[in-house]
């Protein structure tokens, strides 16, 4: 109950403080999910991956992120932290990412949720804490940044064709009945130093190739419901 309510305040704190109108040229950037991969049976491993895009400047000052995949792939049971079925991946220990501690999106969990009516399961980042103005985060222009590599843990051996009619998403305003939990990417306008939305789903893709079916891409999840 208490990780739903942070999640919960979380979400609200970056609407609250949320603008919209940039003093300079709106921020840029893609955001990815590849380099797929099932090194079990029962584990599929992914890469999150942003990559600031033109040459505005600002500062992180937080995101969240959320996913989601049909019940079919696998079972995914619910949980948070290290109990979860959704983490940050480890090499020797060591978190597999780019990013400094305090920038690191929170709490991975998963959680039972359906998307335009298929049931399934979704994945959550909590957002990061606020730094406030002139502490945020300077993401290299030009410079694919790892988010991190995030692992799915099934109890059931994965079955990747499950993703063929019902594909893995980003969770966003694209998708074709609009979640309550979706991704927002917030930054500091060094204009004004004020706290600003981003997002903008048409910049997110899943790529084909790796552990994913090569028969789809982003524009499959924004059409699937036609």
């Amino acid at each position: 109950m208490k990780t739903s309510l942070k999640l919960i305040v979380t979400i609200a704190v970056l609407f609250i403080f949320s603008e919209t109108t940039f003093s300079q040229p709106f921020p840029q950037y893609t955001l990815e999910v590849k380099n797929s991969d099932l090194p079990d049976p029962n584990t599929m491993v992914f890469d999150l991956v942003f990559t600031h895009t033109d040459a505005v400047v600002w500062e992180l000052a937080g995101w969240q992120f959320f996913f989601w995949v049909p019940a079919g792939l696998g079972t995914f049971p619910a949980g948070t932290g290290t109990a979860s079925s959704f983490v940050l991946d480890t090499i020797a220990g060591n978190p597999v990412t780019d990013l400094p501690l305090n920038f690191r999106p929170r709490n991975p969990n998963s959680v039972a949720s359906s998307s335009n009516s298929v049931s399934g399961f979704e994945f959550r980042l909590a957002a990061n804490s606020l730094p406030g103005t002139g502490n945020g985060l300077i993401i290299p222009q030009g410079v694919p940044t790892l988010i991190g590599r995030y692992k799915l843990k099934s109890t059931t051996p994965i079955d990747i064709s499950a993703l063929t009619l019902n594909p893995f998403i980003i969770r966003d305003s694209c998708e074709a009945t609009l979640s309550l939990t979706r991704t927002k990417i917030n930054v500091y306008d060094q204009a004004d130093q004020l706290n600003k939305e981003i997002t903008r789903c048409a910049n997110h893709s899943v790529a084909d190739g790796g552990a994913l079916p090569q028969c789809y891409s982003k524009l499959v999840y924004i059409k699937r419901d036609q």
